[in-house]
């Protein structure tokens, strides 16, 4: 797809076995509580903006995906109550920060494969007090974010980037 994909109002969609592409703006944007996007073997790449954004309450569920060479934040995930688990997926070269959750939003990143790497910002990114990253195992905290030009581990104003023992929360 040549374009954006928007999810909204309460809506899930899911997604699989596709390339999504925007150079005038965003990759795949969820927003408002209630709304889900699943993602299978999706690639959103060259966009002008963000790769994925979630925001609002909406939820992310992604495996085997590949965010990579997007022009602001590979995926950001935005708010209390928004959510994205990210199993067996990568996030690289990417103008701004591989992963970032902001302001209360939580990300889970598991699977052997996951890897944040080589992008210009910071690899894992956590802003905002109630913001957090969970690394859980087989990935490790210290291995899966790596090359980024600016920190790997990223954790501002009372954000939390950790290593959970277990793949719940």
């Amino acid at each position: 797809i040549l374009g954006s994909i928007v999810v909204n109002s309460s809506k899930s969609v899911s997604i699989a076995d596709l390339t999504v592409k925007n150079p005038s703006g965003w990759g795949l944007y969820a927003i408002d509580v209630g709304t889900s996007m699943s993602l299978h073997n999706v690639q959103i790449a060259e966009c002008w903006n963000h790769g994925v954004y979630v925001n609002f309450g909406a939820k992310l569920n992604a495996r085997d995906c590949q965010v990579r060479q997007n022009g602001g934040h590979g995926v950001w995930v935005d708010g209390f109550t928004t959510t994205a688990l990210l199993t067996d997926c990568t996030s690289h070269h990417n103008r701004g920060a591989g992963v970032f959750a902001n302001s209360g939003g939580a990300v889970d990143l598991m699977g052997a494969r996951t890897s944040v790497y080589n992008n210009e910002g910071d690899g894992l990114l956590a802003y905002f007090d109630g913001t957090i990253i969970n690394v859980s195992q087989p990935c490790n905290l210290h291995d899966v974010s790596h090359g980024n030009k600016a920190q790997n581990i990223n954790r501002v104003l009372g954000g939390t980037v950790q290593q959970k023992i277990g793949s719940k929360r």
